[in-house]
């Protein structure tokens, strides 16, 4: 892939983190009526498609981050999309990014940063991407185990609130 390739791509990502972005505006501004009219049916359902998008959104700005012009060589972003989860991938980018400033094994202030934006891709990339998977796959009011088994009071409980 060549840089302008790699900057094409980062055009079109663009223009849907943009498109995605308007949508998100919309849905909040639904939420926030149907929350005024205390209409708590109409709020679930907004709100659990409205976590669809959200990680519709991380998704495409994952790709329009790595794919920045002049951000990343070719070689390291198929590196990057190697990986097997969306989260090993924001956690590769994100150490590949780091090594281009510095060694956070040598740098203290860089070792925490690193720990912080770990934690951060845990919180806002992983632990929603657990919810949208089980919304996505039909599990809107009980969640179940992997197996199919039985039911996930955590993860349903964390869906609920």
């Amino acid at each position: 892939m060549t840089d302008l390739e790699i900057k094409t791509i980062h055009i079109l990502q663009s223009r849907n983190v943009r498109h995605l972005k308007r949508v998100q505006k919309n849905l909040t501004m639904d939420i926030n009526l149907y929350l005024v009219k205390n209409d708590l049916f109409q709020v679930g359902i907004k709100t659990k498609l409205y976590s669809l998008l959200y990680s519709a959104l991380s998704e495409a700005q994952f790709i329009q981050i790595l794919h920045t012009p002049f951000g990343f060589q070719y070689s390291e972003i198929l590196k990057i999309q190697k990986q097997r989860s969306l989260v090993e991938c924001w956690n590769c980018m994100l150490d590949i990014a780091l090594l281009k400033v510095g060694d956070w094994n040598k740098n203290k202030d860089l070792e925490s940063r690193r720990i912080f934006l770990k934690e951060t891709i845990s919180e806002y990339i992983e632990k929603p991407q657990e919810l949208r998977n089980k919304i996505a796959h039909g599990q809107w009011i009980h969640t179940l185990n992997s197996l199919s088994t039985k039911e996930n009071p955590e993860t349903t409980e964390r869906l609920a609130n």
